[in-house]
């Protein structure tokens, strides 16, 4: 049986998204989840296998609605660290040898080869 999590994750991410315009707060996000858990108790309110599915996609959409507002906090300070290690990295591929077998000769011999 194939897994649906991928679709689901991707689904989630994609409503979680749409859903605000700007990134979210926590407390919209805490809203949205109360909103969902409310809807998913009026359904279900013994908390049988329909609440458990729903209460599921409670939890997911708002796993999704919180992991937007760490990406938008963390997305400045990890550009700043990529462009600050991007010339690094260029002068370290600039500077490198051009043929692997001068840096290392023995990479491609027959493992069965004896050596001389």
């Amino acid at each position: 049986m194939r897994s649906l999590f991928p679709l689901t994750f991707a689904f989630v991410l994609t409503v979680s998204g749409a859903a605000f315009a700007q990134t979210p707060t926590a407390a919209q996000c805490s809203a949205e989840y109360t909103a969902c858990d409310t809807q998913c108790n009026a359904a279900d309110p013994k908390h049988g296998i329909s609440y458990a599915g729903c209460s599921a996609k409670c939890v997911a959409k708002k796993a999704a609605c919180e992991s937007e507002i760490i990406y938008d906090k963390s997305a400045t300070w990890t550009k700043k660290q990529y462009d600050t290690a991007k010339p690094w990295v260029e002068e370290k591929i600039d500077n490198a040898p051009a043929n692997t077998e001068y840096t290392y000769p023995d990479q491609n011999k027959d493992a069965g080869a004896s050596k001389r």
